[in-house]
């Protein structure tokens, strides 16, 4: 009697064609969630260097820190 997946040195059967699909559908998901990493480091990177750029405005217009306004 035979198993799924065939007797040694046949044909693979179904079982190890799911297996193929499932690890083939891993491999494409690892992949994508890797790409959506980078995008977030990448992104995350930028908000961090426009940070850097802008000087800080001061949260209240009358804190002694905020810059005189002439008139």
């Amino acid at each position: 009697m035979s198993k799924a997946g065939g007797a040694a040195g046949s044909a693979p059967g179904p079982t190890a064609a799911a297996a193929a699909a499932a690890a083939q559908k891993q491999k494409l998901l690892l992949q994508k969630a890797d790409a959506d990493v980078s995008s977030l480091i990448d992104n995350f990177s930028s908000l961090i260097n426009i940070a850097r750029v802008r000087p800080p405005r001061p949260a209240f217009p009358s804190h002694p820190a905020a810059p005189k306004r002439s008139g």
